[in-house]
């Protein structure tokens, strides 16, 4: 059961992996689940640092979709948080009490071809 949560899509022959990036609190799940390209943010991480954190995880060629949480792009400039949502791949998954956005239903569409529906 863990590989297969790792192992998302195929494009071509490769198989694109499910990334995670955040505070300790919100990556442990993940880690549990046997998601092994994770980058946990340090508290006090200044939003320069966590850039350079989101840039080493996005810059992986076998990251198909992103997935972080709201207090992590609170921490990033507007244009870099913009520039991530617009990305083709990796697909940016925020999670957040508040649901999933109709952008996010938006994206997942013209990336893989799947309407998501709440």
């Amino acid at each position: 059961m863990k590989n297969s949560l790792k192992a998302i899509y195929l494009q071509g022959e490769k198989t694109l992996n499910i990334g995670i990036i955040g505070g300790s609190e919100f990556t442990l799940g993940f880690e549990l689940t046997g998601i092994r390209d994770i980058v946990k943010i340090p508290d006090k991480t200044d939003g320069n640092q966590v850039v350079d954190m989101f840039r080493e995880i996005i810059l992986k060629e076998n990251i198909g979709i992103l997935v972080t949480d709201d207090k992590t792009m609170d921490m990033i400039p507007k244009e870099f948080h913009e520039m991530l949502e617009n990305a083709s791949r990796p697909v940016l998954v925020i999670l957040s009490d508040k649901g999933l956005s109709s952008s996010l239903s938006d994206r997942i569409k013209n990336s893989l071809g799947v309407t998501v529906s709440i």
